[in-house]
């Protein structure tokens, strides 16, 4: 079995994406006043995941990752 390199760490999301998904977030929650820190940090906790969840998928091996493509032949999706 060979060893797998060690992973890098996952990018950052940019304060930039940041940034704009705080704001779609505040304005999906109707534009309250004082709530910026907790827009900010829901909006980074978001873009990490989506950075771990992508990066997760990509760096697995094609076979595993092509099974998991494919529908369930059992309709159990």
């Amino acid at each position: 079995m060979k060893a797998r390199p060690p992973r890098a760490p996952a990018p950052e999301p940019s304060e930039r994406d940041i940034q704009h998904a705080a704001y779609l977030l505040w304005e999906q929650a109707g534009c309250p006043p004082g709530r910026d820190e907790e827009f900010w940090f829901s909006a980074q906790a978001r873009l990490r995941h989506s950075v771990h969840v992508a990066t997760h998928f990509l760096t697995r091996p094609a076979a595993s990752r092509a099974r998991d493509a494919q529908p369930d032949p059992q309709g159990k999706d």
